[in-house]
């Protein structure tokens, strides 16, 4: 099953058999995009987030941003950039 989750901490994007961790710290915002012809969740990663150049590289030359989600998991993907957004706030308030 594809499902997202978000913690205070990082979300994490499950498919089938691999799950994949993301620190809000390690995104600079999250916005609305195109991944082929569907409207997806976009995001470019912080100045402090050093794993993935090329794969950073290749997905920003396709997409105009360095990663996306596979899914929108049932909501509009503007409502979930938001939503998402608010997270990222929240945890940085945490933080500091």
């Amino acid at each position: 099953t594809n499902n997202i989750k978000f913690t205070e901490e990082d979300f994490e994007v499950k498919r089938k058999f691999k799950s994949h961790f993301t620190k809000w710290t390690d995104i600079e915002s999250f916005g609305v995009g195109y991944m082929g012809n569907n409207k997806a969740v976009i995001f470019n990663y912080s100045e402090n987030h050093t794993k993935q150049k090329l794969g950073k590289q290749i997905a920003s030359a396709m997409t105009g941003a360095e990663g996306g989600l596979p899914n929108t998991y049932g909501m509009k993907a503007k409502e979930l950039a938001e939503l998402m957004n608010e997270w990222k706030v929240d945890a940085s308030l945490h933080d500091s």
